[in-house]
């Protein structure tokens, strides 16, 4: 990110910057920082297929699914061989579905936009990312972590990868390894609250519950304002026999809001 900026100060117009800027501000978690930049590229060069997939994918990022959506395909209409679109497509997609917009049609779509992703670039992170997204959304968890472990290889310091995989260990059961890339994730972006909600989590399954309790303080404190977290919190309290203190955190969730 370092870099990209750098490079911008002294070609403020060149769209391809912006572009790689974008992804970058995108696998390091800041979805905002990722769409401003590739709305930069889009006012840049209007006629950019990669710009409008980039852009498509911070949007998604922030739960914008149809406007998401939208961007994506205006990136195929553009270059239909554009592999990062296939691939941003497919997370589009499912994230529509699990959101309630998107039916499970979509889910095949995503299903046949991952193979064309893969035939058309088939050693890029996204690319892996994606197919690996989609068997996990099918409920082929073995195979997706086999997806996450090839984009690992890519590049082992995307915190979003090791997320990725660590759920769908915890959903075989196979918690030390899901711990350990959960642990991993929270190390690469400590200030991401989901690797410790998910650590939190994870140890509760397990009744290791003073962890639990430890990890979920941890996400808590990240980001204060989120209910779902501090719901959780207020869980691993009363799991911990804390009764005050889960009666507070609970209440945030039952009256809507961090005022009682």
């Amino acid at each position: 990110i370092d870099v990209y900026q750098t490079a911008l100060i002294t070609q403020p117009d060149n769209p391809a910057i912006q572009i790689a800027l974008a992804r970058a501000h995108g696998f390091a978690g800041k979805c905002g920082d990722a769409q401003t930049s590739a709305e930069d590229a889009v006012l840049l060069d209007a006629g950019s297929s990669m710009a409008h997939a980039v852009r498509g994918w911070a949007l998604n990022f922030q739960g914008q699914y149809l406007e998401a959506e939208s961007s994506v395909k205006r990136a195929l209409e553009l270059d239909p061989n554009n592999a990062l679109a296939h691939a941003y497509y497919v997370e589009v997609l499912i994230d529509s579905y699990y959101s309630g917009l998107g039916d499970f049609d979509g889910l095949e779509t995503a299903a046949e936009e991952s193979r064309v992703a893969q035939a058309l670039a088939p050693d890029l992170i996204e690319t892996h990312r994606a197919r690996g997204y989609i068997l996990e959304a099918t409920g082929n968890y073995e195979e997706a972590i086999r997806e996450y472990e090839a984009a690992i290889a890519i590049n082992a310091n995307i915190a979003d990868l090791y997320l990725a995989i660590g759920r769908n260990y915890r959903i075989l059961g196979i918690y030390d390894q899901a711990v350990e890339s959960f642990t991993r994730a929270d190390a690469l972006n400590p200030q991401d609250p989901n690797p410790d909600l998910l650590l939190s989590r994870t140890y509760a399954t397990i009744g290791e519950y003073g962890k639990a309790l430890q990890f979920a303080e941890s996400s808590v404190a990240n980001n204060p304002a989120d209910t779902n977290l501090r719901g959780n919190l207020g869980v691993m309290y009363y799991r911990n026999a804390y009764w005050p203190e889960a009666v507070q955190e609970l209440s945030y969730i039952v009256k809507g809001g961090l005022s009682t």
